[in-house]
C-alpha cells in the first residue's frame, strides 16, 4: 500500500471512483481531462486501489522526472525507471526507451499499464508496445478525445471506448482559454499558484466580472 497523505478534491474523487469501476468492469479506460485537473496527481490513488504491478508510459524524459517527483512528494514512493530484472512494483519509462529494450523486459510482469498523453504517442510505438504486454488493465490519460494523426481507431482498439471525463468543480478553465487565447500549460509552480496567476490577467478578470 502506498503512503498517501494528501487528499483529493471532490471532483477528483469522482473520477478515481469512475476509473476504478470502469477498469474492474471492462479492463480498459480513458481519462479525458484538462491539464489542470491533476491527471498524474490521482495516479497513486488509482494504483493503490488496483493493487497490480504497474508500468507508466510517457513520451518525454522530462515527464519521467516530473512524475517521479510527484510520486515522491504525494505518495512517498520512489518511482523507478524500468530496468532489466527489476522487482519494483511501480515503474515508469518513455515509449522510446521501451521500444529499444523491449526484448529485455518481462512481458507478463505488469497488471496495469498507464499511458500518459495517449493521443500524442506515435502509432507504431503505441501498437508495438501495448501489443507486447499482457497487462490485465489499461488506462489512458488524455486532454483531448482525438489523435492529431486522425487515427482514432488505434486509440479505441488499444484502450477501448470506455471514457471517464474529469470535470473540475472550479472555474471552467477550458472556456476561459478559448475566450482569451491564454494558456495554463506551465504548472511547475504548483496548481494553486498557477491557477491564481492565470486568473490575474486583466482580460480574464473582465470575463469573471461579466
Amino acid at each position: 500500500n502506498l503512503n498517501i497523505e494528501l487528499s483529493l478534491r471532490d471532483d477528483q474523487v469522482k473520477a478515481v471512483e469512475s476509473i476504478i469501476s470502469t477498469l474492474e468492469e471492462h479492463n480498459t479506460c480513458i481519462l479525458q481531462a484538462m491539464p489542470s485537473f491533476g491527471k498524474s496527481f490521482i495516479l497513486p490513488f488509482i494504483i493503490n486501489k488496483i493493487q497490480q504491478p504497474t508500468l507508466i508510459l510517457v513520451d518525454r524524459t522530462d515527464l519521467v522526472i516530473q512524475m517521479q517527483n510527484e510520486f515522491s512528494v504525494n505518495a512517498h514512493v520512489h518511482l523507478q525507471q524500468v530496468k532489466e530484472f527489476s522487482n519494483a512494483l511501480i515503474e515508469i519509462s518513455t515509449f522510446q526507451w521501451l521500444l529499444n529494450n523491449i526484448d529485455k523486459i518481462d512481458k507478463n510482469k505488469y497488471g496495469l499499464i498507464i499511458i500518459d498523453e495517449a493521443h500524442v504517442i506515435g502509432a507504431l510505438a503505441f501498437t508495438n508496445i501495448l501489443s507486447a504486454f499482457n497487462a490485465k488493465y489499461r488506462l489512458g490519460l488524455t486532454a483531448t478525445p482525438t489523435r492529431s494523426d486522425g487515427n482514432q481507431k488505434l486509440l479505441n482498439d488499444s484502450l477501448g471506448n470506455h471514457k471517464v471525463l474529469g470535470l473540475a468543480d472550479y472555474l471552467p478553465i477550458e472556456y476561459i482559454m478559448k475566450k482569451t487565447g491564454r494558456s495554463m500549460v506551465s504548472m511547475q509552480k504548483g496548481f494553486a499558484e498557477a491557477y491564481t496567476n492565470f486568473l490575474s490577467y486583466d482580460l480574464i478578470k473582465d470575463i469573471l466580472i461579466q
